[in-house]
């Protein structure tokens, strides 16, 4: 989704870079200056999202864990896991779990997890040596 929402602020931009050329070759009246600014604010606003877009996109990819990774990092944890008391078990769920959902007509359960936490995970338990 932020993908898209990139490539679409980016056609937005380029559209209304290529009218404001256009407005500021034909010179000015009050209509022109008027939508000038119009444009500029746009611009302005459009450039703002694309910033936060690619930096959630910078963000989302350093945290990027694939199916085997989180595998691998959850089988390494299992040890550290049954030496956890419940409290300390729970804290570690909240922070790795960002969702389950249950669908009752197919019988399945599917879970959600915050990448960035698996991430810290893996790293967590690299420093450590297990």
């Amino acid at each position: 989704a932020l993908k898209q929402e990139r490539r679409a602020l980016t056609r937005e931009l380029r559209r209304h870079h290529a009218e404001l050329r256009g407005l500021a070759e034909r010179g000015g009246n009050d209509t022109v200056t008027d939508r000038m600014a119009d444009l500029q604010d746009r611009i302005r606003v459009a450039e703002r999202r694309a910033t936060a877009v690619g930096e959630e996109l910078v963000a989302l990819e350093r945290n990027h864990v694939d199916g085997n990774e989180a595998t691998r990092v959850l089988a390494r944890f299992e040890p550290v896991w049954d030496a956890l008391c419940l409290r300390e078990q729970i804290r570690v769920l909240e922070l790795l779990v960002e969702r389950v959902d249950y669908d009752g007509e197919q019988g399945t359960v599917s879970v959600t997890f915050h990448l960035a936490g698996i991430a810290a995970l893996g790293r967590e338990l690299e420093e450590s040596g297990r």
